[in-house]
């Protein structure tokens, strides 16, 4: 039995004609509300991965720099500090045998506290390259190691929004494929086809059937994970 023969068994006054446009047009429709959508998808989304990214910056990277951050300048006043320090004053044994720190001659503190003297001080400090020191050592390294790792958190949410603007064009163009498919098979009513050809057709169409599906089944997986991801972030304050 052919397949004008079995549509007419189904439903008689039906032929493949009827079916082929039919669907042809109806899987045009369908490539054309996804080429809409995908400019609506991301109208919609681009707000949301401007709140996500903020948030997230705002919750996993900024507080990292400014910890480090501030942990190395403290380490570098600190250091600056307890030099003046130990200029300024001296260890002397008391009586009862302790140490007691006791201020430098007034003529050695003029001379340290000096304008000269402290801007040597300050000079001596800025070449000492407190930051890079920090990021050479091995709390240097767990900073970039954390950064590296909330980037890479931060770069899943781009991520999915642009496989998601992707899956959504793969889906347009493979319902429009699928329609001129479609519509190329009506030409079979013109004359029968040899089996090889129609087979291919045949297969082709159905491939292009299921790439169409898979995409449409991966826009709806990146969209609602953003959306949720997006939700939490409003609603908890946090990703």
């Amino acid at each position: 039995m052919t397949v004008e023969e079995f549509l007419v068994s189904v439903k008689p006054g039906l032929t493949l004609y009827g079916v082929l446009l039919t669907f042809a047009l109806l899987s045009f429709g369908v490539g054309r509300f996804f080429w809409k959508y995908e400019k609506e998808l991301c109208n919609e989304n681009i707000d949301r991965i401007k709140d996500l990214m903020g948030g997230f910056r705002n919750r996993y990277i900024e507080p990292i720099l400014t910890k480090i951050l501030d942990m190395a300048f403290n380490d570098g006043y600190r250091q600056a500090i307890d030099e003046l320090i130990r200029d300024l004053y001296i260890k002397k044994r008391n009586e009862s045998g302790e140490f007691e720190h006791e201020l430098v001659a007034d003529e050695t503190l003029k001379a340290l506290l000096g304008k000269a003297a402290l801007d040597g001080r300050l000079l001596n400090v800025k070449s000492i390259g407190i930051v890079e020191q920090f990021l050479s050592s091995t709390s240097g390294d767990q900073l970039f190691d954390n950064l590296d790792h909330a980037y890479e958190r931060q770069s899943v949410l781009s991520r999915q929004y642009h496989s998601a603007c992707q899956a959504c064009g793969r889906a347009s163009y493979s319902f429009f494929s699928l329609s001129i498919l479609l519509l190329a098979g009506i030409l079979r009513v013109f004359g029968k086809w040899p089996d090889v050809i129609f087979f291919l057709w045949l297969f082709l169409s159905l491939l292009t059937f299921l790439y169409g599906i898979y995409h449409f089944v991966r826009l709806e997986i990146h969209r609602r994970s953003l959306l949720r991801m997006w939700e939490e972030l409003q609603i908890y304050g946090k990703i």
